[in-house]
Parts: C-alpha cells; structure tokens; sequence
C-alpha cells in the first residue's frame, strides 16, 4: 500500500470518530454552541433533568432569532441524539449526562481557535528545549555522562548564588514572559479533563471486552474465573492509556507537590504585573487549576476502581453452566432450522402463536423514570439575619424539666400528719425558679410513689411562677397526708 493510500485510510477513519463528526454538518455550530453554554469549562456532568431544560430554552432562543440550521426536537430529543452519536454518555439510572473525551476534545478545539492570545511564544519555545533537555538526560544510560551534567549544574548554580551574595541583582522578567507561561500552563491542563475521560472510556470499553470473553470461554468454571479476577486486577495496566494514567496520578495524588503548585499559581496570578492584566475569568480559571487536575485524577480512579468491582461482580455472579446450556439450545435451533430450510420451499407456513404463555413473574415494574420528577428542590432562603440570639446554659435549664431532687426534700420535710395540702402549705415557699408550672406537675409525678400523700378527690390552685415572671393558675387535684388509721383492740 503506497502512502498516500495509507494516510487516506487513516484520514477516513478520523473523519469517522465523534469527535470531528461533531464539528461537521450543517447542525455543527448550534451543537456546539449550546454544549459549549450548557457545560463550562470546569463542569462535565449535568443533571439530566436540568440538561434538558437548559437545551429546550436554548433552542427556543435561537429558533426565535431566525437563525439557520438548528436542531429539530425539544431539549430531551436533542440530548438523546447526542448521546447515540457519542457525544454525551448517561449513567444507568438516566439522572445525569456526562462528555465524552470526544465531545471534550471537539469543545477544546473551538475553544482554541477562538482564543485572543497566539500560541507561539518565547517562554513556549523555552519550554520545549527544556524538555527536550530534561528527557535526554533521563534517557542516557551512561553514568559518566550524567555525572558530568549534574557537575556543571552545581557549577552553574554555585556561580550564580556567589553571584546574588556579591550583591548582583536579579534578572527581571517581563510581565509578557510571565503572562505567556501562565497561557501555556492553562493549555497543558485543559487537555486533562480529555485524557482523563478518555482512560474512563478505555477501561469501560475493555471490560465489555472481558465479559464478551468470559461468555465465550469454553475452559472450567474454576479456571475461568481465576483467570478473568486476575484479568480484572491488571485492568489499568492492560492498556497504555491505563499505564501513562497510573504513573501520572502517582504524582497527582501527592497533597505536597498539588500545594506546592497552588502556591505557585497564586503567586503568579497575584504578580503586580500581571493581576492588572488579567480578565476576571482568566484569573478564576488559572487559580483553578488544581481543582481540575486533583478532581479529575480523583475521579478517574473512582471510575476505575468501580469497573473494577463491577466486573470482579459479574464474573463471580455468572452461571457458566446456564450460560452453555442456553448456547447449546439456540445451536440446536440453528441447526434445526438449516435442517427445515433444506426441505421447506420458500412460502412454507408453521403455525405459530400469535400470543406466548403468560410468564410467571414475581414482581412487575409498574413506574418507570420520569425526568419531569427529578427536578431538584429550590434553594433554601438565607435565614441568617433571622436567626434568633443563642441561649445560654442557665437560660436552658430555666426552661427544662422539674427540679424532682428539690421537690422531694420539701414533701420529705413537711410529711407527717396534719390538716395542710401541697399547694397551700409547700408550694406556695419554694424558690420562684421551683414554682413553675412543670414543677407543679412534677408534684403529681412524685406523689405517684409516696404513700405518705393522697388525693383527697377535690382540687386546689397552685400559683406558679413563669421563667420570664409571668404567673399561671393550674387547678390540680388537692394532695393532703394520709389520715391515720384507728388501731381496733384486736390488732393490738
């Protein structure tokens, strides 16, 4: 195959992937257009419910202006088209939609042809060499050789620091040098959140691979299985996106260097040079970019770490034995089938039922999803200015339960015989924070055991005292001492 051929090949193929597919056809700038307004680009994920709301009235505004080449369909038709044509993925229970690295990519690529700012820079060029640089020195295998670079460093270095104590200043750097680096450093992370994706992609597509292999697999049961779990450990190594994924959140899992770069972009961002400069959304983008790159690491290995579980599940779920006994009917009806087909002409009728047996099932699903349903709640008001002044710990106790312990010694101290009742002759010479109307029934409650009090069948008035002062009438029933019983001759 000459050359040219085998570039159109590839050319075709690319041509074919989602990702320019999106950005051809006379429907590609409206698509663009409302996934680019729909997920900014710090966000990957809508609620599925809001998605379709926000795209409905997207499409209504553009069909409103009159603009050419729109989407047919409301919001929910349009996003189910996106995500037959790989543009969007939604999770298994259809409540959110997330990019694919394809539509990422795609989005990334607009994003750049519509940047203010060149690309081709002086700090980019640096930027190269350096690298260029630092990878030759870790690829070299002789040891002389490194040795030597690392002396010359030392050399290098120990120059310039004798140099700044001699009193030497330092060379300035210019705010455009500075400003340059900044917009490189925005464009190597944007490609992250696509990368990151991309492994998720590549994970989940080998584990459909794994389960299309563990069902045609032939071997033992035992074998299988100890095969395919050691299959599904190495998920992430299988391929060499999982490879380069796991080196780099190695290092993007350590809380130090991701500091270490916060306070660098910080400093850079609050340079007196640059601050001026910088548009409000540039500056929140570049401040956030170890949100980006922790988050999406983070939530790759999540990813993986769940496909992993998954697939672990289902190999250990999977009946291997029904699943041959199923191939080897439906080879039986294929069989059978070429077998009739040898003899039967083409207008042969076979009577068949119109209507199957009815199936036995234990449970039917009567409700389905409903996105209208999954609509979130509305943000609660702030009520802070509303909040009323903190209670102390005496105000508490002010407003709790019967003081029972104080109650019981005035009962115990005035028990004996007599003509006199609680609230008359106990009550009413408790301490005012004893007299409220929950001491008043706390009264009732340790009368309850003593047998030392009665009720004499009337009521009488407590006068309680409220904590705030107000007082309060209760009409209880009347608690007097038990009369004494008139010993008969016989019982002496």
């Amino acid at each position: 195959m000459s050359s040219i051929v085998g570039e159109h090949a590839r050319v075709i193929a690319a041509f074919e992937e989602p990702t320019l597919s999106l950005l051809r056809g006379t429907l590609a700038p409206a698509n663009v257009a409302i996934l680019r307004s729909a997920f900014p680009q710090d966000q990957k994920t809508q609620p599925a419910a809001r998605l379709h709301q926000v795209v409905d009235a997207q499409l209504r505004e553009l069909r409103e202006r009159g603009l050419p080449h729109i989407p047919d369909g409301d919001g929910r038709d349009v996003c189910m088209l996106w995500v037959r044509r790989r543009w969007l993925t939604r999770d298994v229970d259809g409540t959110t939609y997330t990019l694919t690295s394809h539509a990422m990519q795609a989005l990334g690529l607009v994003r750049d042809l519509t940047r203010d700012r060149a690309n081709l820079s002086e700090h980019r060029i640096k930027n190269i060499v350096d690298t260029a640089n630092r990878l030759s020195v870790a690829a070299n295998p002789d040891v002389e050789a490194r040795k030597q670079r690392i002396r010359d460093q030392i050399i290098a270095h120990e120059a310039e620091l004798a140099r700044l104590d001699a009193g030497g200043a330092l060379e300035a750097v210019s705010a455009d040098y500075i400003l340059e680096g900044l917009v490189e450093l925005q464009d190597l992370v944007s490609g992250l959140p696509i990368e990151f994706a991309r492994v998720g992609e590549v994970v989940e597509a080998l584990q459909e691979q794994l389960r299309a292999d563990f069902r045609a697999d032939d071997r033992p049961a035992g074998e299988i299985v100890a095969d395919f779990l050691s299959r599904a450990e190495d998920l992430t190594t299988a391929t060499a996106e999982g490879r380069a994924f796991e080196g780099a959140f190695n290092l993007l899992d350590d809380d130090a260097l991701l500091d270490q770069l916060r306070s660098d972009i910080a400093s850079l961002v609050g340079h007196p040079d640059i601050a001026s400069v910088l548009r409000p959304a540039e500056k929140n983008a570049m401040v956030g970019i170890v949100g980006i790159v922790r988050d999406g690491a983070r939530e790759t290995m999540t990813k993986i770490v769940d496909t992993v579980g998954t697939l672990n599940t289902f190999i250990r779920s999977r009946n291997v034995a029904e699943d041959r006994e199923l191939d080897r009917v439906l080879r039986q009806l294929e069989e059978a089938l070429g077998t009739w087909m040898q003899n039967a002409g083409p207008r042969i009728d076979i009577p068949a039922a119109l209507v199957p047996d009815s199936a036995e099932i234990a449970y039917l699903r009567e409700k389905f999803y409903d996105p209208a349903s999954d609509i979130p709640l509305d943000p609660l008001d702030d009520t802070e200015l509303e909040r009323p002044d903190t209670m102390s710990l005496e105000d508490l106790r002010r407003y709790g339960g019967p003081h029972l312990d104080v109650l019981r010694v005035a009962l115990d101290v005035a028990a004996g015989g007599g003509d006199w009742t609680v609230a008359t002759h106990v009550f009413p010479y408790l301490p005012d924070d004893v007299r409220r109307p929950v001491d008043a029934l706390g009264v009732l409650h340790l009368v309850a055991d003593r047998e030392d009090l009665v009720r004499t069948g009337r009521t009488e008035q407590y006068a309680t005292r409220r904590p705030d002062g107000t007082e309060q009438v209760l009409v209880m029933p009347e608690l007097a001492p038990t009369p004494k019983r008139e010993v008969d001759d016989d019982e002496r």
